[in-house]
Protein backbone atom coordinates (compact mmCIF):
# COMPACT_ATOMS: atom_id res chain seq x y z
CA UNK A 1 0.00 0.00 0.00
CA UNK A 2 1.80 3.24 -0.67
CA UNK A 3 2.11 5.88 1.24
CA UNK A 4 -1.15 8.19 -0.64
CA UNK A 5 -3.50 5.03 -0.08
CA UNK A 6 -2.10 5.22 3.44
CA UNK A 7 -3.00 8.73 4.23
CA UNK A 8 -6.51 8.43 1.79
CA UNK A 9 -7.87 5.91 3.95
CA UNK A 10 -6.73 7.07 7.53
CA UNK A 11 -8.90 10.64 6.10
CA UNK A 12 -11.62 8.62 5.15
CA UNK A 13 -11.46 6.97 8.64
CA UNK A 14 -11.22 10.23 10.44
CA UNK A 15 -14.57 11.78 8.31
CA UNK A 16 -16.46 8.45 9.43
CA UNK A 17 -15.62 8.93 13.33
CA UNK A 18 -17.17 12.75 12.89
CA UNK A 19 -20.31 11.65 11.55
CA UNK A 20 -20.83 8.97 14.10
CA UNK A 21 -19.66 11.36 16.75
CA UNK A 22 -22.04 13.81 15.47
CA UNK A 23 -24.85 11.34 15.26
CA UNK A 24 -24.54 9.19 18.18
CA UNK A 25 -25.89 11.98 20.45
CA UNK A 26 -29.17 12.62 18.78
CA UNK A 27 -29.32 8.45 18.04
CA UNK A 28 -29.34 7.86 21.87
CA UNK A 29 -31.77 10.69 22.23
CA UNK A 30 -34.19 9.67 20.29
CA UNK A 31 -33.82 5.57 21.49
CA UNK A 32 -34.47 7.60 25.14
CA UNK A 33 -37.40 8.65 23.60
CA UNK A 34 -38.96 5.34 22.37
CA UNK A 35 -37.98 3.63 25.61
CA UNK A 36 -39.37 5.92 27.79
CA UNK A 37 -42.56 6.20 26.06
CA UNK A 38 -43.07 2.33 25.49
CA UNK A 39 -42.36 2.09 29.39
CA UNK A 40 -44.44 5.13 30.20
CA UNK A 41 -47.22 4.76 27.34
CA UNK A 42 -49.90 3.17 30.01
CA UNK A 43 -49.47 6.06 32.38
CA UNK A 44 -50.16 8.31 29.09
CA UNK A 45 -52.93 6.33 27.68
CA UNK A 46 -54.67 6.15 31.03
CA UNK A 47 -55.72 8.06 34.01
CA UNK A 48 -57.22 6.81 36.63
CA UNK A 49 -59.47 8.61 38.83
CA UNK A 50 -59.99 7.45 42.88
CA UNK A 51 -62.67 7.20 44.79
CA UNK A 52 -64.88 9.77 45.96
CA UNK A 53 -67.80 10.81 47.79
CA UNK A 54 -69.77 11.04 44.89
CA UNK A 55 -69.26 7.28 44.98
CA UNK A 56 -72.36 6.83 47.61
CA UNK A 57 -75.42 5.07 46.14
CA UNK A 58 -78.43 6.98 45.17
CA UNK A 59 -81.92 6.54 45.51
CA UNK A 60 -83.01 4.47 42.45
CA UNK A 61 -79.55 2.82 41.96
CA UNK A 62 -78.09 -0.83 43.25
CA UNK A 63 -74.02 -1.44 43.68
CA UNK A 64 -73.27 -4.57 42.17
CA UNK A 65 -70.71 -6.85 44.04
CA UNK A 66 -68.92 -7.97 41.36
CA UNK A 67 -65.34 -10.29 41.87
CA UNK A 68 -63.44 -9.70 38.81
CA UNK A 69 -59.85 -11.50 38.24
CA UNK A 70 -57.60 -8.37 39.65
CA UNK A 71 -60.25 -8.03 42.84
CA UNK A 72 -64.11 -6.17 43.09
CA UNK A 73 -65.00 -4.26 39.84
CA UNK A 74 -67.48 -1.08 41.36
CA UNK A 75 -70.77 -0.48 39.33
CA UNK A 76 -73.51 0.80 40.20
CA UNK A 77 -77.33 -0.07 37.94
CA UNK A 78 -79.57 2.52 37.92
CA UNK A 79 -83.72 2.03 37.52
CA UNK A 80 -83.28 -2.22 37.76
CA UNK A 81 -87.20 -1.70 37.95
CA UNK A 82 -87.09 -0.59 34.09
CA UNK A 83 -84.98 -3.90 33.16
CA UNK A 84 -88.38 -6.03 32.05
CA UNK A 85 -89.56 -3.12 29.74
CA UNK A 86 -86.40 -1.12 28.23
CA UNK A 87 -82.99 -1.98 27.49
CA UNK A 88 -80.10 -1.65 29.95
CA UNK A 89 -77.68 1.07 28.94
CA UNK A 90 -73.79 0.37 29.62
CA UNK A 91 -71.58 2.82 29.85
CA UNK A 92 -68.06 3.17 29.63
CA UNK A 93 -66.26 6.41 29.79
CA UNK A 94 -63.21 7.74 28.39
CA UNK A 95 -59.59 7.74 29.44
CA UNK A 96 -60.05 10.06 32.37
CA UNK A 97 -63.67 9.76 33.34
CA UNK A 98 -65.15 9.91 36.52
CA UNK A 99 -67.65 6.53 36.13
CA UNK A 100 -69.15 8.32 39.59
CA UNK A 101 -69.96 11.56 37.95
CA UNK A 102 -70.61 10.23 34.93
CA UNK A 103 -73.39 8.36 35.93
CA UNK A 104 -75.50 11.50 36.62
CA UNK A 105 -75.48 12.65 33.44
CA UNK A 106 -77.75 9.39 32.67
CA UNK A 107 -80.31 9.98 35.20
CA UNK A 108 -83.94 10.46 34.54
CA UNK A 109 -83.72 9.50 30.93
CA UNK A 110 -85.77 6.22 31.26
CA UNK A 111 -83.52 3.61 30.94
CA UNK A 112 -81.64 1.31 33.12
CA UNK A 113 -78.17 2.29 33.26
CA UNK A 114 -75.27 0.48 34.33
CA UNK A 115 -72.25 2.59 34.88
CA UNK A 116 -68.63 1.01 36.06
CA UNK A 117 -65.18 1.67 36.82
CA UNK A 118 -62.08 0.20 35.23
CA UNK A 119 -59.74 -1.93 37.13
CA UNK A 120 -57.24 0.88 38.76
CA UNK A 121 -60.26 3.38 38.34
CA UNK A 122 -62.47 4.81 41.31
CA UNK A 123 -63.35 1.99 43.46
CA UNK A 124 -61.96 -1.11 40.96
CA UNK A 125 -59.09 -2.99 41.73
CA UNK A 126 -55.70 -3.47 39.23
CA UNK A 127 -54.44 -1.83 37.08
CA UNK A 128 -55.75 -0.40 33.48
CA UNK A 129 -54.86 -2.15 30.49
CA UNK A 130 -56.84 -3.43 27.53
CA UNK A 131 -57.02 -7.01 28.54
CA UNK A 132 -57.72 -6.04 32.04
CA UNK A 133 -60.72 -4.12 31.16
CA UNK A 134 -61.94 -6.82 29.01
CA UNK A 135 -61.46 -9.27 31.66
CA UNK A 136 -63.29 -7.10 34.20
CA UNK A 137 -66.35 -6.47 31.74
CA UNK A 138 -66.10 -10.30 31.25
CA UNK A 139 -67.00 -10.77 34.83
CA UNK A 140 -69.53 -7.87 35.10
CA UNK A 141 -71.32 -9.54 32.28
CA UNK A 142 -71.60 -12.99 33.95
CA UNK A 143 -73.10 -10.99 37.16
CA UNK A 144 -76.06 -8.75 35.31
CA UNK A 145 -76.60 -12.06 33.14
CA UNK A 146 -77.02 -14.47 36.50
CA UNK A 147 -78.77 -11.55 38.75
CA UNK A 148 -81.01 -10.00 35.29
CA UNK A 149 -81.79 -12.95 33.45
CA UNK A 150 -79.62 -11.62 30.60
CA UNK A 151 -81.52 -8.48 29.94
CA UNK A 152 -81.12 -7.05 26.90
CA UNK A 153 -78.27 -4.22 26.77
CA UNK A 154 -77.41 -1.49 24.56
CA UNK A 155 -73.29 -0.60 24.90
CA UNK A 156 -72.57 2.96 25.04
CA UNK A 157 -68.69 4.22 24.58
CA UNK A 158 -67.08 7.06 24.91
CA UNK A 159 -63.48 8.08 23.58
CA UNK A 160 -61.41 4.75 24.72
CA UNK A 161 -64.98 3.59 25.87
CA UNK A 162 -66.01 3.23 22.73
CA UNK A 163 -63.20 0.80 22.20
CA UNK A 164 -64.35 -0.77 25.20
CA UNK A 165 -67.75 -1.21 24.07
CA UNK A 166 -66.89 -2.51 20.77
CA UNK A 167 -64.71 -5.32 22.79
CA UNK A 168 -67.63 -6.26 24.92
CA UNK A 169 -70.00 -6.64 22.20
CA UNK A 170 -67.62 -9.14 20.99
CA UNK A 171 -68.36 -10.83 24.70
CA UNK A 172 -71.64 -10.23 24.85
CA UNK A 173 -74.34 -9.77 22.00
CA UNK A 174 -76.14 -6.29 22.44
CA UNK A 175 -79.65 -4.63 20.58
CA UNK A 176 -77.17 -1.77 19.53
CA UNK A 177 -73.53 -0.01 20.02
CA UNK A 178 -73.44 4.10 20.61
CA UNK A 179 -70.59 5.12 20.48
CA UNK A 180 -69.37 8.74 20.91
CA UNK A 181 -66.21 10.10 19.88
CA UNK A 182 -65.18 6.33 18.64
CA UNK A 183 -61.73 5.37 16.74
CA UNK A 184 -60.68 2.78 14.35
CA UNK A 185 -57.81 2.21 16.44
CA UNK A 186 -56.04 3.47 19.18
CA UNK A 187 -52.80 2.22 18.14
CA UNK A 188 -53.98 4.82 14.51
CA UNK A 189 -54.70 7.64 16.50
CA UNK A 190 -50.96 7.83 18.68
CA UNK A 191 -49.30 7.17 15.37
CA UNK A 192 -50.41 10.25 13.66
CA UNK A 193 -49.41 12.26 17.32
CA UNK A 194 -46.31 10.70 17.39
CA UNK A 195 -45.62 9.93 13.71
CA UNK A 196 -41.34 10.07 13.76
CA UNK A 197 -42.51 6.95 16.44
CA UNK A 198 -42.50 3.19 15.32
CA UNK A 199 -46.02 3.15 17.72
CA UNK A 200 -48.22 0.44 15.69
CA UNK A 201 -45.29 -2.03 16.71
CA UNK A 202 -44.33 -0.46 19.97
CA UNK A 203 -48.28 0.26 21.62
CA UNK A 204 -48.97 -2.72 24.34
CA UNK A 205 -52.71 -1.40 24.29
CA UNK A 206 -54.02 -0.93 20.41
CA UNK A 207 -57.86 -1.01 21.15
CA UNK A 208 -58.27 -2.20 17.40
CA UNK A 209 -61.83 -1.58 16.68
CA UNK A 210 -61.89 -1.92 13.53
CA UNK A 211 -60.63 -5.29 13.79
CA UNK A 212 -63.23 -6.21 16.19
CA UNK A 213 -66.14 -4.73 14.31
CA UNK A 214 -65.78 -7.60 12.02
CA UNK A 215 -67.68 -10.01 13.98
CA UNK A 216 -70.18 -7.59 14.61
CA UNK A 217 -73.88 -7.21 13.01
CA UNK A 218 -75.52 -5.40 15.11
CA UNK A 219 -76.63 -1.34 14.61
CA UNK A 220 -74.84 1.26 15.82
CA UNK A 221 -75.03 5.29 16.16
CA UNK A 222 -71.19 7.01 15.77
CA UNK A 223 -71.60 10.56 17.41
CA UNK A 224 -68.62 12.85 16.15
CA UNK A 225 -67.38 16.15 17.25
CA UNK A 226 -66.41 18.39 14.13
CA UNK A 227 -63.83 20.17 16.39
CA UNK A 228 -62.82 17.17 18.03
CA UNK A 229 -58.38 17.48 18.38
CA UNK A 230 -57.94 14.37 20.48
CA UNK A 231 -59.40 11.49 18.38
CA UNK A 232 -59.83 13.27 14.94
CA UNK A 233 -62.86 12.86 13.10
CA UNK A 234 -61.35 10.51 10.30
CA UNK A 235 -60.69 8.15 12.51
CA UNK A 236 -64.64 7.51 13.67
CA UNK A 237 -65.26 7.51 9.41
CA UNK A 238 -63.32 4.87 9.16
CA UNK A 239 -64.42 2.56 11.60
CA UNK A 240 -67.92 3.34 10.38
CA UNK A 241 -66.77 2.21 6.46
CA UNK A 242 -65.54 -1.05 7.91
CA UNK A 243 -68.95 -1.59 10.68
CA UNK A 244 -70.46 -4.51 9.32
CA UNK A 245 -73.84 -3.91 10.67
CA UNK A 246 -76.09 -0.61 10.10
CA UNK A 247 -74.58 2.71 10.85
CA UNK A 248 -75.43 6.29 11.78
CA UNK A 249 -72.63 8.48 11.48
CA UNK A 250 -73.32 12.03 12.78
CA UNK A 251 -71.28 14.83 12.67
CA UNK A 252 -72.29 17.65 15.65
CA UNK A 253 -70.68 21.05 14.28
CA UNK A 254 -69.37 23.82 16.78
CA UNK A 255 -68.18 20.82 19.42
CA UNK A 256 -65.03 19.26 20.49
CA UNK A 257 -64.24 16.14 22.12
CA UNK A 258 -65.01 17.44 25.77
CA UNK A 259 -68.02 19.28 25.12
CA UNK A 260 -69.92 17.01 22.34
CA UNK A 261 -72.47 16.01 25.15
CA UNK A 262 -73.52 19.58 25.10
CA UNK A 263 -74.36 19.71 21.55
CA UNK A 264 -78.24 20.41 21.52
CA UNK A 265 -78.81 16.91 18.88
CA UNK A 266 -76.56 14.76 21.22
CA UNK A 267 -79.36 13.41 23.68
CA UNK A 268 -82.22 13.71 21.35
CA UNK A 269 -79.56 11.18 19.29
CA UNK A 270 -79.04 8.98 21.51
CA UNK A 271 -82.81 8.78 23.06
CA UNK A 272 -83.87 8.33 19.67
CA UNK A 273 -81.43 5.41 18.90
CA UNK A 274 -82.17 3.82 22.18
CA UNK A 275 -85.79 4.08 21.34
CA UNK A 276 -85.56 2.57 18.75
CA UNK A 277 -83.60 -0.98 19.38
CA UNK A 278 -86.33 -0.94 22.31
CA UNK A 279 -88.86 -3.57 20.20
CA UNK A 280 -85.53 -5.41 19.27
CA UNK A 281 -84.64 -8.96 20.11
CA UNK A 282 -82.77 -11.44 17.93
CA UNK A 283 -83.27 -9.66 14.92
CA UNK A 284 -81.19 -6.96 13.28
CA UNK A 285 -83.37 -4.58 12.01
CA UNK A 286 -82.16 -2.30 8.87
CA UNK A 287 -80.16 1.15 8.88
CA UNK A 288 -81.93 3.32 9.44
CA UNK A 289 -79.16 6.40 8.21
CA UNK A 290 -75.87 6.14 6.75
CA UNK A 291 -73.60 8.59 5.95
Amino acid sequence: MTPNTTSRAARARARAARVLRLLLPPLAFYLLIVLLLFCCQRRLMYHPVPAGRESALLADETALDVAGPAGPVEAWLQRADLLEERPLVWVSGGNAENAALTRLEFRGRGWPVLSWSYPGYGGSAGAPGEEAIIAAGRALIEEIDRRFDKPRIVLFGRSLGSAVAVALARERDPLGLVLVSPQDSIAEVAARLYPFLPVRRLIKDPWDSAARARGIRRPALMLVAERDRVIPPERSETLARVWPGPVELRVLTGVGHNDIHHHPEYWPAVGGFIDSLAGIDDETPRSRATR
